[in-house]
């Protein structure tokens, strides 16, 4: 591939590049190439392109000119692990190890029976074989409220990340959110390693702002997201 320093993740039916900022925008432009090809090679539906900090109006205009469309623009925010961890855990939730029967249940709580199948199968073709080891449920009053999937992100050694965390709409409001995502990040420093840990929510979800503000994570540069459909998926 003539992507450089990118990072590639491929799902069952999409690609999402990242680190786009290290390209110049002729870099881009054939990374673009050779991932469009990719993706006709394999019937993907969907090329996501992702550029965390500031990005060049040239370099925007690129993308847009070969039909990439902006879609979010995110907020990033990380914590290191050199020090102790800002914050105590609760036992106002626990969090067990789940098997994916569980998880599915306790995602189409969240969101739909469809779209829970298709979130497996996401952390599967991003995951790996390891995928297993990251599926964890959250309990309150002895009740699955939620799911975490704490993960060592693809194609480094210590970074740590939450491939999805989410608390059933029934029992959001009571501060569950803010705990389980404590209890990912001490999953992730103390059981898979990790010496640092980064996370990313949309501009509008204010809600996992408060959370990662209230857990003592810090701000990152913006990311702006770019996408386009492929093998006639809109």
């Amino acid at each position: 591939m003539k992507c450089g320093d990118v990072k590639v993740l491929k799902g069952p039916d999409y690609i999402t590049i990242e680190k786009l900022e290290h390209l110049t925008p002729d870099q881009t432009s054939k990374c673009i190439d050779d991932m469009e090809q990719s993706a006709s090679a394999q019937k993907v539906k969907r090329i996501s392109l992702v550029h965390e900090g500031y990005i060049s109006e040239k370099k925007v205009d690129l993308i847009q000119s070969r039909g990439y469309h902006f879609v979010r623009k995110r907020i990033g925010y990380e914590l290191d692990f050199k020090r102790p961890l800002p914050f105590s855990l609760s036992d106002k939730v626990a969090v067990k190890k789940a098997d994916e029967e569980t998880i599915v249940g306790l995602l189409g709580r969240i969101l739909n029976v469809s779209d829970a199948e298709r979130e497996v199968l996401n952390i599967k073709s991003e995951l790996g074989e390891e995928y297993e080891h990251s599926l964890y449920s959250i309990h309150a009053g002895g009740k699955g409220v939620g799911v975490v999937i704490p993960h060592i992100e693809p194609g480094t050694s210590d970074e740590g990340r939450l491939f999805y965390i989410g608390i059933d709409p029934e029992y959001q409001g009571k501060g569950y959110g803010r705990e389980a995502h404590r209890y990912g990040i001490h999953l992730l420093k103390d059981v898979f390693g990790a010496v640092s840990y980064v996370g990313m929510t949309d501009e509008s979800n204010h809600a996992m702002q408060a959370v990662f503000e209230k857990n003592h994570c810090r701000m990152r540069n913006p990311v702006y997201v770019f996408t386009k459909a492929f093998n006639g998926s809109y």
